[in-house]
Parts: structure tokens; sequence; C-alpha cells
């Protein structure tokens, strides 16, 4: 067989083999993407940007005031995560529990603690999420372990107060922004794509609930920067919303951009 032939053969092979959501092409959307921005979407496919308003959550003296981040889960139930900065620059990633509404909160938990960077509180927020099917709580956040930089992700399944083995969802010196979806076995980490200079985000699949990623795709390639990937799971559907602005201008100010997609 000639060199011709196996690479048309290869291309054959490509073509037969589907990504695992089909997306419809990028559309504007109302909105802007801010901290406590989450994008909603209901059974039949329809998303929004909405702005939850978490309680107050007093933080430690050496918390990274500005990676403060929150979620839902049923009820009263909260969970806030952040960054504890270290005397040598690195982080420590801590979780914490509410169960009245944020009136108290339990002692924070360390999450991941094997940062090694030098940036100290100049990085992302990390994402969490509290998935009320199967009662987990996922988190994703950009460190710098020996095992290389990149956008990291843990979860528990008690309630907050274990979490378990660390994966890398992707490497890079970058520091990027991750957003996370879930319902009961899918997970989905949405993230900035590190060493992209901003220019694509990609999502990470799960069928295992966050025991392993054994999907990655890259969903958004932006003709200019492409930040805060905001993503939401429903009813078999998926909605990844997104920042967008042109790379000549230096302002923060963008247009909000969403892509819909099903799982085939």
């Amino acid at each position: 067989m000639t060199k011709r032939a196996i690479i048309a053969g290869m291309l054959v092979i490509a073509a037969c083999v589907h990504e695992p959501i089909e997306w419809e092409a990028p559309r504007d959307i109302d909105g802007t993407i801010g901290a406590m921005t989450r994008l909603a979407m209901d059974a039949s496919g329809t998303a929004r940007l909405v702005e939850e308003m978490s309680p107050a959550v007093p933080l430690p003296a050496d918390a990274c005031v500005g990676s403060m981040a929150a979620t839902r889960a049923t009820g009263a139930e909260w969970y806030a995560a952040w960054f504890l900065a270290r005397p040598d620059s690195s982080v420590v990633l801590v979780v914490a529990r509410s169960t009245d509404g944020g009136a108290t909160w339990g002692a924070h938990v360390i999450a991941d603690a094997r940062d090694r960077g030098r940036r100290g509180c100049s990085r992302p927020r990390p994402a969490i999420h509290a998935d009320t099917m199967s009662a987990y709580v996922h988190a994703a956040y950009f460190i710098e372990p020996d095992e290389g930089a990149g956008v990291w992700y843990t979860h528990s399944m008690e309630q907050g107060s274990v979490w378990h083995q660390t994966i890398g969802i992707l490497y890079g010196e970058e520091p990027v922004a991750a957003s996370i979806a879930s319902a009961r076995d899918t997970v989905l980490v949405a993230y900035e794509h590190p060493g992209s200079g901003g220019t694509r985000i990609g999502v990470a699949i799960s069928r295992q609930a966050g025991h392993t990623f054994g999907e990655r795709l890259r969903v958004v390639r932006g003709s200019g920067v492409v930040r805060q990937p905001c993503i939401a799971l429903a009813g078999g559907r998926v909605a990844l919303a997104w920042m967008e602005r042109p790379v000549a201008t230096n302002t923060a100010a963008g247009r909000a951009r969403l892509r819909v997609g099903r799982f085939r």
C-alpha cells in the first residue's frame, strides 16, 4: 500500500469519528460575565447569563480575597472555595461549607496544597460546582505543582470534608480561568486554553463522575481574545458562554458569546 493510500485511509477514518457534542454556530448573548455570573439553561436548551449573589464568607487574613467563588447546592447549603497565600507566594486551595444559607460556615478544608508557583494571589479564581443530583462537589483551578502547571480538577463525595485524587485537565504555564457543570456521572470542565494567549476555549468531559476525563475538545477558536468561560448542562444539552473582544483593544470590555450543543 502506498503512503498516499495510507493517508487517504486515515482521513476516511477520521471523517467517521464524530465529536461527542454536536455544536450550533456561536452567537451573541445579552449580558456580561463577572465574578458571580453563572450560565443557566432550561430543559429546552434556552441559556441565559444570570447573577447569583452568594452569602458573605468570613475569610481568614491570609486568604486571596479576590479568589473567592461560591456555589449553592440545595436549599440553604452552600460551598465556597478560595486560595490561601503562603509566605513563599504559593497558594493552597480550600473549601468551606454552610448549611444555613451562609449565616455560619464550617472550618475550611484543604482541597489541594500542591502549588509550588510564586504568583501569590495573581491568578484566576477557582471554579466550584455542587451537583444536586449526585451530591458531589467539583472544583477546577490553575496551580503550578511539581507535576506541571495548568488547569487541575478535584472533587468531593463527602460534602466537602474529603477531597479526592487530583486530575490534570490541560497543562500550560499561562494562568487561566475555568468553569464546571455536571449532571450525575457527566462532568464538564470548560477552560481557557493555557498557552493560547486567550484565543481558545476547550471542554474536558468525564463520564465517570469526575474520576477520569477521557475527552478534551477545542470548542472556541476566537478571532479575538476569548476569556471567562461559563458552562451549563441540562437534559443532554450543553451551553458554553464566554467574553470576546478584539485583539487590537486593551480594554476589558467585550461582548458575551454563546454556543449550544447536544450530546450525540
